[in-house]
């Protein structure tokens, strides 16, 4: 197959859209028959042999025996249609811009008429030869995104990334185009950049914000500032009290991704959540994307579905995150469906418009461990994994977040489903808290939580501070509560890295430790500062306090040392 492609790229001299050798970017396409709708006409072609896609927007038939191109182009399929194939040799879900092109083309798959193409092979297709139909349908705004630029090059923003992750930058290309990886940077304003997804570091979020009777704009920027210096890779801004864009400018003028939630601010321009109409919330949200903000959580799958589930298979707290109830209060008291999923299509436009990654919400996450296998969550998950399908198609970088209080054997369970459901998108958790008996513990328990679930696969850690479910975090609380999910985070990293715990910083602080090089131990701690003053509050020595004289790495290391070992 892959003679075949070389093959046929010399005698047509198709441009590969990333210039690496190891891996093809056009590859054949399939047999299926090719339906073309042209101004209200609808006629079938018929295929024969393989196809490939090219970057001037044809598709090219190929000689099956031969691998040589035919000289006519077969039907025009837009402007950039491609399947890129990697190693797995599977065809990559890319989307199909519709610029240069005045037939709206897109890529039929079962689950959506969207623009797209199905990664999976049917059974009785081998995985380098995938059948696929090519449709023209009805007219759809794609607007350029990373993932458009991942597909024709290598966008500077991706190289970026990859030096700091170590990862190949056309490894972190395909992981942007297939949705696996996202990079919260709106054009908007310029800042540090952070993948969260495939082949990256395990990403700690903090939120800060104000609360209706808290609204202390210096308080919260000095939770900000203390939150980067602890390790926070984003931060999130939840205030609901006080000057809301003015917290939100503050912010944004921080080095540093920054997300928020519109429909917090739709409520109190609104006065209740009753009052909120769909041109209010597309407005907040259109107005938080001009700002700058780089990722946005929308509760998209709190639908009228999950609604019925609720009440089917009632839990003891129906729902306890405030987005959720927002939008349930919406539905149920103006007996509409849930603005976001009915419209996700003008959503994804806006998202696209301004290149922000939709954080697709838990609205239904479970608020104690008995809810955790209540119906609700579920219904949630399978409306998310949907969605996320259209989002990619649209070109609009995006993310899941879960799964809320789930108990530590169902972690892993719930981590693959949601992974499985969205192909792969970047998955982002709060917690998982996994016993409700510790409040003002419950950064640990999260901590706990989260270093199973990263390990499972969990990209994207949200800071649980030790106020959860009591009170608005102070400075301290997001302190700890930064340096205890960073550890979680780290721990998830060498556990599913291929160095793992064999790592050169782990490697080097077991010989540190073997030698009592104290400022090595520091130097190398994940948060040395806090190890240092805790050594040190007994006095300086050679030993730790716990063992002084009788310190058993001393005590063998001078047995061998006198033997010569």
């Amino acid at each position: 197959m892959l003679r075949f492609v070389q093959e046929a790229d010399a005698s047509r001299s198709v441009t590969r859209r990333v210039d690496d050798k190891e891996i093809p970017d056009a590859v054949p396409v399939g047999e299926y028959p090719v339906r073309r709708v042209h101004r209200g006409t609808c006629t079938e072609m018929k295929r024969q042999g393989f196809c490939i896609a090219r970057e001037t927007g044809s598709v090219q038939s190929v000689d099956a025996d031969t691998g040589i191109a035919h000289p006519g182009n077969l039907v025009e399929v837009g402007d950039m249609v491609e399947m890129a194939m990697g190693k797995d040799d599977l065809c990559d879900r890319v989307p199909v811009s519709l610029e240069g092109s005045g037939e709206n083309p897109c890529i039929h798959q079962d689950m959506t008429d969207d623009v797209g193409v199905a990664e999976e092979a049917t059974a009785w297709n081998p995985p380098d030869r995938h059948g696929r139909i090519i449709r023209f349908s009805h007219p759809m705004s794609v607007m350029p995104s990373l993932i458009h630029e991942c597909l024709a090059g290598l966008p500077e923003l991706v190289e970026d990334v990859a030096r700091k992750e170590g990862i190949s930058p056309r490894i972190a290309a395909r992981s942007v185009a297939r949705g696996r990886l996202v990079i919260p940077a709106n054009p908007n304003r310029h800042h540090r950049t952070c993948g969260i997804g495939e082949g990256c570091r395990v990403k700690v979020n903090v939120n800060v914000g104000t609360s209706g009777p808290l609204c202390d704009l210096a308080l919260e920027e000095a939770k900000a500032r203390a939150a980067l210096e602890n390790g926070a890779d984003t931060l999130m801004d939840l205030s609901t009290g006080g000057d809301l864009r003015a917290i939100r400018r503050m912010l944004l003028s921080l080095d540093v991704p920054v997300g928020t939630v519109p429909v917090y601010e739709a409520v109190r321009r609104a006065g209740s959540a009753a009052d909120v109409d769909a041109d209010l919330l597309f407005s907040v949200i259109r107005e938080h994307c001009r700002d700058g903000v780089d990722f946005l959580t929308l509760h998209c799958g709190v639908n009228r579905d999950v609604l019925s589930a609720l009440r089917t298979d009632p839990r003891i707290m129906p729902v306890v995150s405030r987005g959720g109830a927002f939008h349930v209060a919406m539905m149920v008291q103006r007996d509409e469906e849930n603005p976001l999923y009915e419209e996700f299509d003008y959503l994804l436009e806006i998202l696209s418009e301004y290149g922000v990654v939709a954080s697709l919400g838990d609205g239904m996450r479970p608020g104690c461990l008995q809810d955790a296998e209540r119906h609700a969550k579920t219904v949630e998950y399978l409306t998310l994994g949907r969605l996320a399908g259209r989002a990619l198609e649209a070109g609009v970088q995006r993310m899941i977040e879960g799964p809320g209080h789930v108990p530590l054997p169902q972690v892993p369970c719930n981590v693959q489903a949601i992974k499985e459901l969205s192909n792969g998108a970047p998955l982002y958790l709060l917690g998982p808290i996994v016993t409700d008996l510790a409040p003002g513990y419950d950064h640990v328990v999260s901590a706990i939580g989260g270093a199973v679930a990263a390990m499972q696969g969990a990209d994207f850690l949200c800071m649980v501070s030790p106020s959860e479910h009591l009170a608005l975090p102070n400075v301290d609380d997001i302190v700890e509560g930064t340096r205890v999910a960073r550890i979680a985070a780290h721990i998830g990293d060498i556990s599913r890295h291929r160095e793992g715990y064999r790592a050169a910083r782990e490697l080097q602080m077991a010989e540190a430790r073997q030698k009592l090089d104290w400022n090595a131990m520091f130097s190398l701690a994940l948060f040395g500062d806090h190890a240092r003053r805790i050594h040190e509050r007994d006095g300086e020595s050679e030993t730790c306090s716990m063992c002084g004289d009788l310190c058993a790495v001393k005590l063998v290391r001078e047995i061998f040392r006198r033997k010569g070992e």
